[in-house]
This record gives C-alpha cells, structure tokens and sequence, in this order.
C-alpha cells in the first residue's frame, strides 16, 4: 500500500508541472505578453535563475517588459502569479537548468523541448515524464 501512495505522489508531482506549464501559457496568451516558469519559490525569476531545483517547487510570474524577470506586482494585479510549494522530499524531480518563458502566443522562447521527470524509489522502477515543444504543447507520460 505504500509504494501504490508513493507512486501516486510521484504522479502528482508530475501532473502538477505540467499543470503549471498550462497556467503559464494560458496566461502568457490571456496578458499578451510574457510568462515566466522558474525553480524555486523566492517569487523572483531572474534572468539567470538563483536554483535550477525543480523538487523545491516552482513560481510562475509575468514579465511584461522582456527583461527576463518578475515584474513588481500590484495589489489589483499581483506578481508572482502562482507559486507551488516544494514537493515530498522522497521524489527525485528533474527539469531543465534554467527558466522557461512563454510568449503572448503561447510558444516558448526556447526553440527546444523541454522536459521534467518525477521518480521515487519507493515508488519502483518507473517514472513520469512532462514533455513541452517549443510550441508550447505538453504532454504527460508514465514510463
């Protein structure tokens, strides 16, 4: 029973990326103008960021200047935009070293996939997998 929980928080982790990379782009697209999806919950995505530790959680903020990090937000329009907590300390979390940006289209401005992997050992031998194209679709896969 144990390793059935544990296997299905390593699911969850993975879900709730890929569900940040959703929110992410739909808000990129709603604003009309850059979102960004960063490691850490400092609430600031520099342009070079501070972690590249997915496992302890990540923020999602706009940029409306381009300059590669956070805006100040407002009490009507507050910034960081969603910040997800550190994830259990039994799940391996990998994904890419720095941040991603979705543009007012909805593409990422890496011309390149990006891609997350959660696993645990007490979960067994097989992980999930959260795929972005540069187009900025997802998809979510057990492996």
């Amino acid at each position: 029973m144990i390793q059935f929980m544990r296997a299905r928080e390593v699911e969850s982790a993975a879900k709730k990326i890929g569900a940040a990379a959703l929110i992410a782009r739909s808000e990129a697209i709603k604003r009309n103008g850059p979102v960004l999806l960063c490691a850490g919950i400092t609430g600031t995505c520099a342009a070079t960021p501070a972690t590249s530790d997915w496992a302890a959680g990540w923020t999602i903020c706009y940029d409306r200047n381009a300059d590669g990090a956070c805006d100040t937000g407002t009490t009507s329009d507050p910034n960081p935009i969603r910040v997800e907590a550190a994830q259990p300390l039994n799940i391996t979390f990998t994904g890419p070293a720095s941040r991603l940006q979705f543009n007012a289209d909805g593409t990422m401005t890496s011309t390149v996939a990006a891609a997350f992997a959660a696993s645990s050992q007490a979960a067994g031998p097989f992980q999930w997998n959260v795929r972005l194209a540069a187009s900025g679709a997802s998809s979510i896969r057990k492996e």
